[in-house]
């Protein structure tokens, strides 16, 4: 889009002008925003501590981040205590330029330091124009805390890392530019219409672009080709669903049907995808009972009502849920205790078939292996750390993820009786976009995770 030219007078511009204009980069700057004041606290909520075991000593090592948003000084503004960790971030002068020497000449604005202070240094603030001019990145410093502790006892151990620099959004709450009238903006060498909404990087304008992703935690039933590639015995039709928690991460969940009419429950964990039997997921959820399950898959059919309009299910849906309590019963798997037990003995990768033998003793080691930070756990606390990071993850409640379990089984029926039509996910109602500071958040979620076992 063509920009306003600079020769226009500030002064033409009313207050009013380029409302529309500025409604197409008000999701770019608020997404940044977005990240600067949730998106990282929630971010760094969800990491979980590296823990650091000597084998001949028995002893523990946590590296324990203590994270911390600054935005205006270098004083500590909030802090966050868990109960294993500490975990703060620290954006010290983040968009802000540095002190410099008075007589050394700086092509940026500076102040004084303080009034009738020390004259010798001024302290600059770094503008957009001199990063055009010198070709660099407007950015700030990253700076993160670390907390190490030590078999849980005394202080944290804490050292300071520089994690190097973030560019900054212009217009953003870290831009200097943020709330400046035309005046003050053509007095910084920007034009009176600046709307914000990128970065610079290498004295370069840089624009993410809006991608576009799934709709959020909505189930959509699918038919696809690909599928049938699970293993034999697998269906082209799938109901999928794409959990996106607090901190803008997701994890996608997929339901898919069996020529037998049960179904299995599939997530990515390790870089391979792991299929487990819906019934056993119900029964390893909360303590239920198989009649609470039956009940709960049948309640949406009725024989009085079999052919009304608006019924969505077949009487067959008792028949597969039979059969999914079947499997359940066959490997005499009656707690919930037991289930999850069994969940850490499942592998079933994408050349499972329907019929696979369960019984994989080294499953469960390497189920136990890919989840950092429970090597050393048993195999019931790994089993609820899964249900918990990868199984609905946008739902904190057990009862919750059960009950969205039971809904998405019986529109997965309706898609296979045809009682139901398959969504379309090139439809715009089933799709959302993923914006600039959502984008960020996940980047460093990620990024931290990975340089977390080696500080």
């Amino acid at each position: 889009m063509e920009k306003a030219k600079k020769s226009q007078s500030p002064a033409a511009v009313k207050e009013g002008d380029y409302l529309a204009l500025r409604e197409l980069f008000r999701p770019h700057v608020e997404s940044f925003d977005y990240f600067l004041d949730k998106g990282l606290n929630d971010m760094l909520e969800s990491i979980r501590p590296m823990e650091i075991r000597d084998p001949n000593s028995n002893n523990t090592l946590k590296d324990i981040l203590h994270a911390l948003q600054n935005l205006k000084s270098n004083d500590l503004v909030n802090a966050f205590f868990f109960p294993l960790f500490l975990l703060t971030i620290m954006h010290t002068d983040l968009g802000e330029g540095s002190c410099a020497p008075a007589d050394e000449g700086c092509p940026v604005e500076c102040t004084p330091l303080s009034p009738g202070g020390l004259s010798h240094f001024r302290h600059c603030f770094l503008f957009v124009l001199p990063c055009r001019q010198a070709r660099i990145t407007y950015h700030g410093e990253f700076k993160v805390d670390v907390c190490f502790e030590f078999n849980e006892q005394g202080a944290n151990i804490r050292h300071t890392f520089n994690f190097g620099h973030l560019p900054i959004m212009l217009m953003s709450k870290l831009c200097h530019l943020r709330g400046a009238d035309p005046n003050k903006l053509v007095f910084h060498g920007e034009e009176a219409t600046e709307m914000g909404g990128y970065f610079i990087c290498g004295g370069m304008e840089r624009l993410i672009r809006i991608l576009i992703l799934q709709k959020r935690n909505y189930p959509m039933g699918l038919v696809r080709g690909s599928f049938l590639k699970r293993g034999a015995g697998y269906t082209d039709k799938a109901v999928v669903i794409r959990c996106v928690q607090s901190d803008q991460s997701s994890v996608t969940v997929k339901l898919y049907y069996l020529q037998n009419g049960s179904a299995r429950l599939g997530f990515w964990l390790g870089g391979r995808e792991f299929l487990l039997p819906v019934g056993i997921v119900l029964k390893a959820l909360i303590d239920t009972s198989d009649r609470e399950i039956f009940t709960s898959l049948t309640c949406c059919y009725s024989d009085k009502y079999g052919r009304g309009k608006g019924v969505v299910s077949t009487q067959l849906i008792s028949e597969r849920a039979e059969i999914i309590l079947d499997e359940v019963r066959k490997l005499s798997l009656l707690t919930r205790t037991q289930c999850l037990v069994h969940i850490v003995l499942l592998c079933v990768q994408e050349e499972a078939c329907a019929d696979i033998d369960y019984d994989l003793p080294n499953a469960g080691q390497y189920f136990r292996s890919v989840m950092e930070g429970f090597e050393k756990h048993d195999y019931e606390a790994v089993a609820e750390a899964v249900l918990k990071d990868y199984i609905f993850v946008h739902l904190e409640n057990n009862h919750d993820k059960f009950n969205l379990l039971i809904f998405m089984l019986q529109k997965l029926y309706a898609l296979v009786d045809q009682t139901a039509s398959p969504d379309n996910a090139d439809s715009l109602q089933y799709q959302e976009a993923l914006l600039p500071g959502h984008l960020i958040t996940v980047f460093l979620k990620v990024s931290l995770n990975s340089l977390l076992p080696f500080m």
